[in-house]
């Protein structure tokens, strides 16, 4: 056949340059000292080591130069390359001029096919056992109804995510054997579930009812203590009896619960008073008589009149205070106990004759509050 122009050249032989291997994979491919680019890797025949090399796999070519897929060392021979001649470019096929015969079996794969394939026009029949059917399909996918006869054996697994809404009528015989897991809290009724709160036979969540004891804190004096008192003026603390408490619940009142042993000199007066604190906010007097002249305001009242001689015997007062604070959840209340009088001195879980004998013993005093919630 007759070429206009230069006649291609098929069956070309060239045997390439000799190449001396080193430590690398890539190698110049040379014609005669010029740089040569054969046409592809499969139009190459390499020897190394005495064994022809597979292309694409042990090799490939880029422009003029092959790369191996191993690096090589110096102790390697590349033995010949050898490149065949250009083939023949077979052109443009025309139109309608490959018949399905023309195509090799199991050839067609997908990326040969758009990416949206419209099969509306045509019938599909699919085996009666297709391995893998329904992989990857989407719910969008999935129009129309599943009959019920269609679903066996569903595992629980399959029943993930949000379900839709049933009626409570179609849970018939569902046992508490059937229930497992915990239920939360917001299913189970309506309000705040906590460990403050109960749900009720209506289905709602509510505080315990008022009177509830929520902790109790209480300090106990076991030493004695004493205290020279002038005038009736004034107030002292009454060493260790003072107790702390912080509430647990809101709007909770605190029971303060109160019993001294104490005594005096003969021609004594003695007072005791309660006072609250309020996070460190200052003391308070509560729990008093009312105001009335020069009188002492207080909770107790001691006086010994025994011609001026001393009284012996402990007198035991007890009292109760039912508290209500204004108060937040972090804040700290502390009730404490002052004493005042008249000329002379008062003393705690003692007689005022304090001989060492079995006739005057020890006792002790306490001092107790309890939260109650409202």
């Amino acid at each position: 056949m007759a070429y206009i122009g230069k006649q291609p050249l098929v069956g070309n032989f060239i045997k390439l340059d000799a190449i001396t291997a080193s430590a690398t994979d890539t190698y110049n491919l040379l014609n005669d000292s010029v740089a040569y680019t054969p046409q592809s890797a499969m139009n190459c025949i390499v020897s190394l080591n005495g064994v022809i090399q597979a292309p694409i796999t042990a090799y490939t070519i880029s422009g003029s130069t092959i790369v191996f897929s191993e690096t090589l060392s110096a102790s390697d021979t590349i033995d010949f390359i050898i490149v065949l001649g250009d083939v023949l470019d077979v052109g443009t096929v025309s139109d309608d001029t490959i018949s399905t015969a023309k195509i090799k079996d199991l050839n067609v794969t997908a990326g040969k096919l758009a990416a949206t394939q419209d099969l509306s026009t045509k019938t599909i029949t699919l085996p009666a056992s297709v391995s893998g059917l329904g992989t990857g399909i989407t719910n969008a996918q999935l129009a129309g109804s599943i009959a019920d006869a269609k679903i066996t054996g569903l595992s629980s697994s399959k029943l993930s995510g949000a379900l839709p809404a049933i009626s409570g009528a179609s849970l018939t015989g569902l046992t508490a054997g059937n229930i497992t897991g915990t239920i939360p809290t917001a299913n189970l009724g309506s309000g705040t579930a906590s460990s403050s709160t109960f749900l009720r036979g209506d289905q709602t969540y509510a505080e315990a009812g008022g009177g509830k004891v929520l902790q109790i804190v209480q300090t106990v004096k076991t030493d004695t203590t004493s205290q020279a008192v002038s005038g009736g003026a004034s107030w002292y603390d009454i060493t260790g009896m003072s107790v702390a408490i912080t509430p647990t619940a809101a709007s909770s009142k605190i029971l303060v619960m109160i019993a001294v042993q104490y005594s005096g000199q003969a021609q004594e007066g003695g007072t005791i008073q309660l006072q609250r604190d309020i996070e460190s906010a200052g003391y308070t007097d509560i729990f008093r008589g009312d105001a009335s002249g020069s009188r002492q305001r207080g909770m107790f009242n001691l006086f010994i009149d025994n011609d001026g001689t001393s009284v012996e015997t402990q007198i035991n007062l007890a009292q109760q205070c039912l508290d209500s604070p204004s108060y937040t959840l972090t804040d700290v209340l502390t009730y404490k106990l002052q004493w005042g009088g008249q000329d002379g001195t008062l003393y705690l879980n003692r007689d005022n004759n304090y001989t060492n004998s079995a006739n005057f013993p020890m006792t002790i005093s306490t001092i107790t509050a309890i939260e109650i919630g409202a």
